[in-house]
């Protein structure tokens, strides 16, 4: 198909090479937590990307399904609201996001998965 016209911004991200900055962006390999006890509210943390002035996260089900969506100028976040399920898995995502609220790097993140 004629991928030209439909203005798909995450299409001529990934089609660009991949700037410097977004090189080593992605989940934490040090703070961040895949595994974490039920009935407590995880932290997630990614690596900082230079330009970015925010990050937007979002929560995702077993079935690719958004359960949330949050935005912070941190490099992590703990979910308060949400409620992980013993024996189902998650997954998270972060973009980068510069002041002009365009996404810089193509999102990336981990599994979530509640453990008793």
């Amino acid at each position: 198909g004629d991928w030209e016209g439909n203005g798909n911004g995450v299409l001529a991200l990934l089609s660009q090479p991949l700037p410097d900055e977004c090189k080593s962006f992605g989940a934490d390999p040090i703070k961040n937590v895949v595994q974490f006890p039920g009935g407590t509210q995880p932290t997630i943390a990614w690596t900082p990307v230079e330009s970015a002035v925010a990050y937007q996260i979002r929560l995702y089900d077993a079935n690719r399904v958004t359960i949330a969506t949050h935005t912070t100028t941190d490099t992590e976040y703990q979910f308060t609201d949400e409620t992980f399920r013993l024996g189902e898995s998650y997954a998270w995502e972060v973009s980068p996001i510069d002041a002009d609220g365009i996404q810089l790097c193509p999102s990336r993140g981990a599994l979530l998965l509640p453990r008793s």
